[in-house]
């Protein structure tokens, strides 16, 4: 990841807490703020939130329009959540992996935690919540 990207995912979090306060009510409204994506027609986003045993709480199918977007989740309590997606480039409904079980689409997740060999690990991925969270994700291609 360049310094750019690092720069950029910092500001962006900076500007979108200010709104996010803006926009809390009950609970605490989490943003991801994903870089890097290759927009094209028919591309999508998928993306999840988990809680801190994995499971899902929500996803969303997004369309691919730009090179960043910003993705709002509903509000939830205090805690410990995690954040993972790919972008389907392809229009297949699901991550296309290569020899090794490599992904061939761009995929991400919170703390932009790296797997070795393998996804990244949950104790990775998870970061707290305890008021409007802003998060920046960038995609990797392998």
């Amino acid at each position: 990841m360049t310094l750019n990207t690092l720069l950029l995912i910092g500001l962006v979090h900076a500007g979108c807490i200010t709104e996010l306060k803006a926009q809390e009510g009950t609970g605490h409204p989490i943003r991801a703020v994903v870089v890097g994506l290759r927009p094209a027609a028919g591309n999508m986003l998928y993306i999840g939130l988990m809680d801190e045993q994995g499971e899902q709480l929500e996803g969303q199918r997004v369309p691919v329009t730009a090179e960043q977007m910003e993705v709002d989740f509903a509000p939830v309590a205090a805690g410990r959540y995690a954040v993972r997606l790919y972008q389907d480039e392809n229009g297949n409904g699901q991550l296309d992996l290569g020899t090794f079980k490599i992904p061939k689409e761009g995929v991400g997740c919170s703390n932009n935690a790296k797997g070795f060999m393998s996804a990244p690990a949950l104790k990775d991925m998870l970061f707290e919540v305890n008021g409007p969270k802003a998060i920046g994700i960038a995609l990797n291609y392998y």
